[in-house]
């Protein structure tokens, strides 16, 4: 995860936003090589369904030809990563075209059927769209946890990466998004927005300021979330330490998921995102520092 991944996954997922042929193009260009290097699906689930297919379409045998005798991707992290795929190939069209014509090489839903945990649970919910006896059960038991872990303002440890994980986990175990634990949590989203962030340089001059983004004050308290719970962001440091956009494209795009898009803050960071891009080239800190340096020649 990377700033500009972030804004772009953000921005494709807004319904005015995505209007944009140049929004849709970047998201596509971005979704190619984060699936075929990383089975990262990230980006495709939120692709019109027809982009989508068109992208694993010429991965399909490699798909094939890697899956394991457990009917799962990769080694590490594999229910995570299997999970991402059968939900891909599921809203593709592709995961029934695949059943039909018994082209896997091995039940892709062998590790997870019986399974007692998260993963098992998600891909019974969401791919299977069955339920087995003890899934009541294990739905509360999974969601307790996650409410348990909730501070008392709202957050999930006091940061914007942590609080937007937690609440997208809850919404992949189905908990309704009018939820209290949720609303809750999109409350505190809400209260760390600061409507002016100032990025500039004694060492460079110039400043600008950013409006509507979303962090907590700790930056590298984000950064420490992020490796301990996103490791397969494979999280920079520098990324989370000045302007926050990484922290305001995962807040946006959990907010959206939340039906906020019409609110006025989350419209406001998307116009912010969308300045920014035109006044400085792009969104990670080289564009800006890049931009700060022009701007102070422009005054010298």
């Amino acid at each position: 995860m990377r700033c500009s991944t972030a804004v772009i996954q953000a921005l494709m997922m807004h319904p005015n936003y995505k209007q944009y042929d140049w929004i849709m193009e970047e998201a596509i260009k971005m979704a190619k090589p984060h699936f075929k290097n990383q089975w990262d699906v990230s980006f495709l689930v939120n692709l019109t369904v027809k982009n989508a297919y068109e992208i694993i379409d010429p991965e399909i045998p490699r798909l094939i030809k890697t899956q394991k005798s457990n009917g799962l991707w990769k080694v590490k992290d594999s229910k995570r990563i299997s999970y991402g795929l059968l939900k891909a190939l599921k809203y593709s069209g592709y995961l029934t075209k695949l059943l039909e014509e018994g082209r896997f090489r091995y039940d892709p839903f062998l590790s997870f059927q019986n399974e007692n945990d998260y993963y098992g649970f998600v891909v019974r919910k969401n791919i299977m769209e069955i339920q087995i006896s003890d899934d009541m059960i294990l739905m509360e038991q999974l969601t307790s946890d996650i409410f348990n872990k909730q501070d008392i303002n709202g957050s999930w440890n006091n940061t914007v990466i942590s609080t937007s994980n937690h609440i997208e986990t809850l919404l992949e175990l189905r908990i309704g998004r009018d939820d209290s634990h949720i609303q809750k949590g999109a409350d505190w989203l809400f209260s760390v927005c600061s409507e002016d962030v100032y990025r500039q340089s004694n060492n460079m001059g110039g400043f600008l300021v950013a409006h509507n983004m979303f962090s907590s004050q700790n930056r590298e308290s984000e950064f420490k979330i992020a490796l301990a719970e996103k490791p397969e962001w494979n999280p920079k440091g520098l990324c989370y330490m000045h302007l926050p956009m990484i922290q305001t494209g995962i807040a946006l795009k959990t907010l959206i998921l939340l039906g906020f898009e019409n609110d006025k803050r989350v419209l406001s960071a998307c116009d912010n995102f969308l300045e920014l891009r035109q006044f400085y080239g792009g969104w990670c800190d080289s564009n800006i520092r890049n931009g700060l340096i022009d701007q102070k020649k422009a005054l010298m």
